[in-house]
């Protein structure tokens, strides 16, 4: 009070949010996959893995794919998890990301890399033959795709399992327990008093306050999306604001 009452901007700490992850089976009859990516300088790879819903394993792979984007890579896994499925005659099929531009990619073709469209659309056809869902997933409850992805970075071509392998043991037997895993997110900087009113927008990225390209172009397309035309991206204790 005695610093507003001098009309000095105060400077509170850094907010953190602890937010529980719990991978959720499938209802009965249905199959879910699970798909991520990966990437290194030279090489990207993505994994999925699908299961049932006694969170038995069905099957899963992983796959080099050479040097793409990362929106490329995690496109091309939910394409690889939509043929597998539609291949295995599963068609009550939960495909899940933790993408959120893949989840986006559904409702909105534009978002697909024109090399990518043809298959894009080709594989979109399939899941109109199909009872399909798609949703979004924090990294921290899709740690056996993500694994899987890794593991893709050391092989030559795709390659297909249907048993558990050794880097995969403790997360899947987590996720068949439904033990949870932890997402901590930081809010850097904080709102003027008193909060702007709409149309402004906070978008927060966590874990570690680094906005890459493709969070960027995420922070975009929802803002555009959810029809603000104007929001507020904090980025570690600095505020951007964005015109669109």
């Amino acid at each position: 009070m005695i610093l507003k009452k001098f009309k000095i901007n105060s400077h509170p700490p850094i907010t953190t949010v602890i937010k529980e992850v719990i991978w959720c089976p499938p209802m009965h009859n249905w199959i879910k996959g699970n798909s991520d990516g990966s990437s290194t300088a030279n090489f990207t790879a993505r994994g999925v893995i699908f299961r049932n819903c006694d969170s038995k394993l069905l099957l899963w792979l992983a796959e080099n794919h050479g040097s793409v984007s990362s929106l490329h890579d995690e496109l091309m896994g939910a394409i690889r998890a939509i043929e597998n499925a539609f291949q295995k005659g599963w068609h009550n099929f939960w495909l899940e990301s933790d993408s959120s531009m893949v989840v986006l990619a559904f409702n909105n073709d534009s978002v697909v890399p024109w090399n990518l469209r043809n298959r894009w659309f080709n594989r979109k056809m399939l899941t109109s033959q199909m009872n399909f869902v798609i949703s979004h997933i924090y990294i921290e409850g899709n740690e056996c795709a993500d694994r899987l992805a890794n593991l893709g970075l050391n092989i030559q071509s795709i390659s297909y399992w249907n048993n558990v392998p050794s880097a995969l043991s403790t997360c899947f037997v987590n996720n068949k327990l439904g033990l949870p895993s932890f997402r901590f997110v930081f809010f850097w900087g904080y709102w003027p008093s008193p909060p702007p009113p709409p149309p402004h927008l906070l978008l927060y990225f966590g874990f570690n306050g680094f906005l890459g390209d493709l969070q960027f172009s995420t922070a975009v397309t929802f803002a555009l999306k959810q029809k603000h035309l104007e929001f507020n991206l904090y980025i570690m204790s600095s505020i951007c604001h964005f015109n669109l």
